[in-house]
């Protein structure tokens, strides 16, 4: 803030509130978080009447990032000037405005807290606030990035969970296999079209090198935007740098502050092709120069061996360059970088863009040699970490396809697999193997194709103590070109010839002979080479671009590893080796050919990897042999410090051996006095205060969200597993007639009783479709449910009634002489013969009982009993009981209803049987109404002969039995 002072700023305006309490308001309603979220902790007077104010808003579960807190206040900065009558001079404060640093790499900002508060009074309040110091550092943030040990960062250095581990140059991090930067960055985001992504401000070198790889199929789009929010003033610098897609050509738009300037590819290019494009960025002062996929495809010809005067190339179609106008030489942005698309909901409208959005994925945003983390975008809309177009390649039935150690590059429809350094298998799953050299050692290799002339990569992880060794020889069939990577004088170095003279690239901050692992890298695109250690980023990381040459020609016979082509003694490694690579290709260090590489010769090596120092050297208690990896050195035992007392060295008693930090690390720097250590998310003098830590939210990985997505698929599929199978029991239980009768009256409308299917023993007959249903049902009237009890009682003391008073049609009672002309009634019929029967009426025909209702038409004067009008009873009128009895009553005495079943046993001819067998028709059956002269013959012969033809046998026995007699 400028003209104004930390006192005006608390003090209260007459009637008018302080503006410390108009800045909490403001904050809280731009933020939407609630006002005691919004704490400002810090007020610092620095120059003269300028006021530096520094908060913090606890929104939701976390802390905001503060890249979301600035770009909303610059976006607002006019609002906010009215608000508090106080002009805004800068929105995140920058020093590198004021500075001077031409003559540095470029100018980044540092912090310096200090231990004493500054308060701040103002009669009617005070403020104890937090003295906070920036100051600008005239150096390049991203290539001169140290790495300490992990206790001396506030926070894990290490993104997304990874572990920090500390080595004798610093940390490393241990990572998640899904996370491939060396800070475990997450590489990719995607985004949906319509959305966008805050990430921190670029802070580019004067000497500046951006770049990034993008995945779409969209022809227009914007990749990347970092500029102003708001519309400047007149006195206001318009640095910004975008990216867009127009029409399919990547397209570059850059103000170094005086001026704007457009860089587009040829028209005929179009990069919305579904594959993996990169882009670059280089400015050296004024110059830049845009280029697309490093001109991998362009045309390139070369003399070998008669230097670079020779070299012809074309890059016209891959790269354009141009200068800055007017005065301005270097980017200066202090706003959020936005990736993927611009936040549309600020008053800002962008006038320099043609496009806003951008549908795909973004993968690999460098910026100096540093890395961005794209997994916890400040503020974010319509994106997601990761990219779901190609990492749905890289998962197969919810497992990665490349292992939990591989890395998947995902394609659109496909995908390949690299191993982290290390490990090596079809999934990543083995353990590379150590072989160690013995300083007179190589390994003479074979490749069974060439290597491309342009590009060439080679990855070792290396373990030495020797000074200068060589680690690879890659030579020209002459052998006037070459590549040679070696430890030269204990750092990493890589000497070379492409044709135009002998160079070399050095990393010069770190060793390689402390005798611990480190992995290296090299890689070179044309003429431009890159050394990394364990991962590279700042100091461990360095590019250059020497010569002018950019290919080469390596001979596949002559590739060395561990000393020199031809091979000689003076360079040879001595140390450990494991994992070798050139060009992806593994390279063996048994005998065992491999990915078309075999080896030709072998000197000097061995399995394994170990040491023996402390077999060797001895030391004298109380010291103890601790072994470095072939070099000991003797320590006092845990809890003493060593003493020197001229040439005599001896261990002191010291309070670490008490253990006095709790879950840190004790540093003893007298026998009465120490330090501890605390890990992350401890503090205090003994490490016993634990923390609420923020930690970032990390995201889903797209297997992860595979997983989910699986999970709950299934889950939807049991729970309309359940659903169908209730179904499928209910329908059964309708079709097998179980009814589960609703207490609702609304339910029993539509109940009907039913017949059911008995195929076991004893079931009945066979024919079970005969029946007439329109007969058997009967519908159920609704009433309320008492005691069955009362119905039995009913039955045995009321006999029933003639007619019922709440029928609407009555059914006319049926004579007893049409009851007895019923031949289906309920009488014993095992005392009538059809004889008799067949006399009462010659014009009745006999009917023979049958599984169907009869179909006779009723006696002459009688009415057939109509159907039963459905009642229209409620709850409270009658019984169910008393309802239900009625209804099995009326089925009872129904007219037409058939006989009881009976069971007759036939176990042998007449036993059993009331009526006796046939033979004894002859004699006892058939005496009954004979008379001695032999009417009842006659009468009986005339009788079975009325009887038709089905009594033809039993008349004829009748007959034989006569004509016996005779």
């Amino acid at each position: 803030l400028a003209d104004i002072t930390a006192k005006e700023f608390l003090e209260l305006r007459g009637k008018q509130r302080s503006r410390y309490e108009l800045l909490v308001d403001f904050l809280s309603e731009m933020l939407s978080v609630p006002p005691d979220g919004v704490n400002i902790f810090s007020l610092m007077d620095v120059r003269e009447r300028m006021l530096d104010v520094r908060f913090a808003v606890h929104g939701g579960p976390s802390f905001l990032q503060p890249e979301k807190m600035h770009g909303y206040l610059a976006a607002h900065k006019q609002k906010l000037q009215s608000f508090l009558q106080v002009s805004v001079f800068q929105v995140r404060v920058d020093e590198c405005t004021s500075s001077e640093c031409s003559s540095a790499g470029g100018c980044s900002n540092t912090l310096n807290v200090r231990d004493t508060p500054t308060v701040v009074d103002c009669g009617t309040m005070s403020l104890v606030s937090v003295t906070v110091e920036s100051t600008a550092v005239c150096s390049c943030p991203g290539r001169e990035q140290s790495h300490q040990s992990c206790t001396t960062y506030p926070r894990n250095p290490c993104f997304n969970g990874g572990i920090c581990v500390d080595t004798q140059h610093g940390y490393r991090c241990q990572c998640p296999a899904q996370f491939e930067g060396p800070e475990c960055q997450q590489n990719k985001h995607s985004f949906h079209g319509n959305g966008y992504a805050w990430f921190p401000p670029m802070t580019p070198c004067f000497d500046s090198h951006v770049s990034l790889e993008f995945i779409t199929d969209v022809a227009d789009g914007l990749l990347l935007y970092s500029g102003p929010l708001a519309q400047l003033q007149t006195w206001d610098h318009e640095d910004f740098m975008a990216m867009e897609l127009i029409d399919g050509t990547p397209t570059l738009k850059i103000n170094h502050g005086s001026g704007t300037l457009v860089l587009q590819l040829p028209g005929n290019i179009n990069v919305a092709d579904r594959r993996w494009h990169r882009l670059d960025v280089r400015s050296n002062s004024k110059e830049v120069r845009f280029t697309l996929d490093r001109c991998s495809g362009a045309p390139v010809k070369e003399m070998e061996g008669l230097g670079s005067w020779l070299t012809t190339e074309d890059h016209s179609t891959c790269e354009v360059t141009g200068v800055t106008p007017n005065t301005d030489r270097h980017l200066n942005m202090s706003q959020v970088l936005q990736l993927g698309g611009v936040n549309e909901d600020i008053p800002y409208i962008y006038p320099q863009l043609q496009h806003k959005h951008f549908t795909g994925c973004i993968r690999n945003l460098v910026v100096d040699s540093k890395l961005y983390d794209l997994g916890s975008p400040a503020d974010s809309q319509s994106s997601s970490p990761g990219c779901l177009t190609t990492d749905s390649s890289c998962v197969n039935m919810g497992y990665p396809s490349c292992g939990h150690r591989g890395r998947c590059h995902g394609e659109w429809g496909s995908f390949s697999c690299q191993c982290v350094a290390g490990y090596t298998g079809h999934q990543c799953e083995e353990e590379a193997r150590e072989f160690s050299f013995d300083g007179h050692s190589h390994v003479h290799y074979q490749l069974a194709s060439p290597l491309p002339a342009r590009r060439t990569w080679i990855q070792v992880l290396v373990r030495t103590r020797k000074h200068s060794s060589v680690i690879i020889h890659l030579v020209s069939r002459e052998q006037t070109e070459y590549l040679r990577l070696e430890i030269f004088q204990g750092l990493l170095c890589i000497f070379y010839n492409l044709g135009d003279g002998n160079y070399n690239l050095t990393l010069p901050s770190y060793r390689l002979d402390n005798g611990e692992w480190h992995e290296v890298f090299f890689d070179r695109h044309d003429n431009e080479l890159t050394l990394r250690l364990d991962g590279g980023g700042g100091q461990r990381e360095v590019t250059g671009t020497w010569s002018r040459s950019r290919e080469i020609i390596i001979d596949p016979t002559a590739v060395m590893l561990g000393n020199t082509f031809p091979s000689g003694i003076n360079k040879s490694f001595q140390g450990c080796m494991r994992d070798a690579r050139l060009n992806g290709r593994y390279m063996p260090l048994d005998s065992q050919p491999r990915d078309g590489v075999s080896q030709v010769s072998m000197q000097g090596l061995s399995a394994g990897c170990s040491s023996d120092s402390c077999k060797r050297n001895q030391c004298n208690p109380p010291f103890t042999c601790v072994d470095l990896w072939r070099v000991h050195e003797c320590r006092c035992p845990p809890g003493h410090m060593i003493r020197v007392n001229g040439t005599r060295k001896f261990c002191v008693y010291t309070l670490c051996a008490t253990r006095p930090c709790h879950r840190g690390t004790c540093v003893a720097q007298s026998p009465s006095k120490f330090t501890c250590h605390c890990p992350e998310g401890y503090r205090g003098r003994h490490c016993e205060t634990a923390l609420a830590v923020y930690r970032e939210d990390v995201g889903l990985s797209f297997s992860s969200l595979f997983a989910i997505c699986i999970c709950f698929m299934a889950l939807l599929a049991l729970l309309l597993g359940i659903f169908l199978y209730t179904r499928w029991r209910s329908y059964k239980g309708l079709k097998e007639g179980v009814y589960h009768v609703s207490a609702h009256h609304d339910g029993w409308e539509d109940i009907r009783e039913n017949v059911l299917n008995y195929d076991e023993e004893g079931g009945g007959e066979e024919d079970q479709n005969a029946y007439d249903m329109a007969e058997l049902q009967k519908s159920l009237q609704p009433s309320p449910a008492q005691s069955v009890q009362y119905c039995r009682s009913r039955a045995l003391h009321h006999p029933p009634p003639s007619h019922h008073h709440h029928l609407l049609h009555q059914a006319t009672a049926a004579t007893p002489s049409a009851q007895s002309l019923d031949p289906l009634s309920r009488t014993s019929s095992s005392t009538t013969l059809p004889p008799s029967a067949a006399s009462t009426s010659s014009t009745t025909t006999t009917s023979l009982r049958r599984d169907v209702p009869p179909t006779r038409p009723p006696a002459q004067g009688q009415a057939r009993p109509p159907q039963l009008a459905r009642r229209s009873l409620s709850f409270s009128s009658q019984d169910l009981a008393r309802y239900l009895c009625e209804i099995i009553r009326d089925a009872d005495q129904h007219p037409d209803s058939g006989p009881f079943d009976s069971l007759q046993v036939f176990s042998t001819e007449g036993g059993g049987s009331p009526a006796g067998s046939l033979s004894s028709f002859s004699s006892a059956g058939l005496d009954v109404g004979s008379s001695g002269d032999g009417a009842g013959e006659a009468v009986r012969e005339e009788t079975l002969g009325e009887w038709g033809p089905r009594f033809e046998k039993l008349r004829a026995l009748y007959e034989r039995a006569e004509a016996s007699d005779l």
